[in-house]
């Protein structure tokens, strides 16, 4: 099975894990506390470490805020902790972090340009890593703060009008995801597109020698080499993103939900 990667706000999803371990409050004092988490977290030098400056810098500490100050995400968050302080919800409620399962829900929402952009981005963020660190991200061998740090010094090499465009559905996906429960494909539709998948990726394989290695990786990305993994994961995307239509529209549904 191909891996899903997060790549979605690593450091807020680990913020709110500290106010879930912080002890009883109220919903007012959590919604207020995840406010101050950009600046508590120190935000403004983190990304600054990243490589984010001038506008790009302002438009990432800008998404942030507007993601901890959202009284429809943060109040979210709030009922679910208090739930869980009250043994209505395990402990383990949200093991991909508080924010990630509310883009996840969204995500199915957004169009099918805005779905293919970020799917873009995660290629883009892919190419930009040394193959070895793009292939431990992608098995899953990399700590959350590494991951997040590598990840951030990628998005801090995107254009600003990219960068903008990304943010924005980051947001509209989190904030839908909230009421929204998301579209899934039937099965029918997604042993179709799964096979579709498989033999475009049989194709492009077959035809170059040179990917046979990869190939063999994307039939087991554990015992694969980080570079080899890092080839398979980049090929998947491309695949998707080539295709037209509905196989388009059905295979970023797929892919999100690996």
């Amino acid at each position: 099975m191909y891996p899903k990667i997060v790549l979605i706000c690593l450091m807020l999803g680990l913020g709110g894990a500290a106010v879930a371990q912080s002890g009883p409050s109220t919903r007012e004092d959590i919604i207020e506390l995840m406010g101050q988490l950009p600046e508590l977290n120190g935000m403004r030098e983190r990304l600054a470490a990243q490589g984010f400056s001038g506008e790009k810098l302002a438009l990432a500490e800008d998404h942030e805020r507007r993601l901890m100050t959202d009284e429809a995400v943060t109040g979210y968050i709030a009922d679910r902790l208090i739930a869980v302080y009250d043994g209505n919800l395990p402990r383990a409620w949200a093991p991909e972090g508080l924010i990630a399962p509310l883009f996840d829900n969204g995500f199915t929402h957004l169009s099918t340009a805005d779905k293919t952009l970020y799917f873009q981005v995660q290629l883009a963020v892919l190419n930009s890593m040394r193959p070895r660190d793009c292939g431990l991200l992608i098995k899953g061998r990399l700590s959350e703060q590494r991951a997040g740090r590598l990840v951030g010094q990628a998005e801090s090499r995107l254009s600003t009008s990219t960068l903008r465009r990304y943010y924005a559905l980051q947001r509209e996906a989190i904030r839908s995801g909230i009421n929204r429960a998301p579209r899934t494909l039937s099965p029918a539709d997604s042993a179709r597109i799964q096979e579709k998948i498989n033999e475009t990726l049989r194709q492009r394989i077959e035809a170059d020698p040179a990917l046979r290695p990869i190939g063999a990786a994307l039939g087991n990305l554990n015992r694969a080499t980080p570079v080899h993994a890092c080839g398979a994961a980049k090929l998947y995307y491309d695949v998707v993103l080539k295709m037209k239509g509905r196989d388009l529209q059905h295979a970023l549904i797929y892919l999100n939900d690996l």
